[in-house]
């Protein structure tokens, strides 16, 4: 607790300082993470959610990324010239503030 959380599931483990949220050890949350909020990942940066491009649309100067990751579909909203190829690999971080945590059973909001 006073290190942070370590949040794991579908092959993923994330780190967080998790101070914005009402955690207690061995709670079963769901991760929520809107599309413009998740960035191409610099390379050794942490709380990554990758696979492969599933499905890409653009909009504009934008591109829609959509990546399977720990059985989940995810999308990602990116500079259009920062766009994989379709069926390539993709990595993508983002900054805690930007996440929300969901109780797994009740689907309530965790934040404080």
């Amino acid at each position: 607790k006073g290190d942070g959380w370590t949040l794991t599931g579908a092959g993923t483990v994330l780190s967080l300082e998790g101070s914005d949220f009402h955690l207690n050890h061995g709670d079963r949350v769901v991760l929520g993470i809107r599309p413009p909020d998740l960035k191409t990942a610099e390379p050794g940066a942490t709380n990554l959610l990758q696979g492969t491009a599933d499905l890409i649309e653009f909009h504009g100067n934008d591109a829609l990324v959509t990546f399977g990751s720990g059985g989940k579909e995810i999308s990602a909203l990116v500079p259009a010239r920062e766009c994989p190829e379709l069926r390539a690999p993709v990595r993508y971080s983002f900054d805690e503030e930007s996440i929300h945590l969901f109780d797994a059973e009740t689907g309530k909001s965790l934040r404080r």
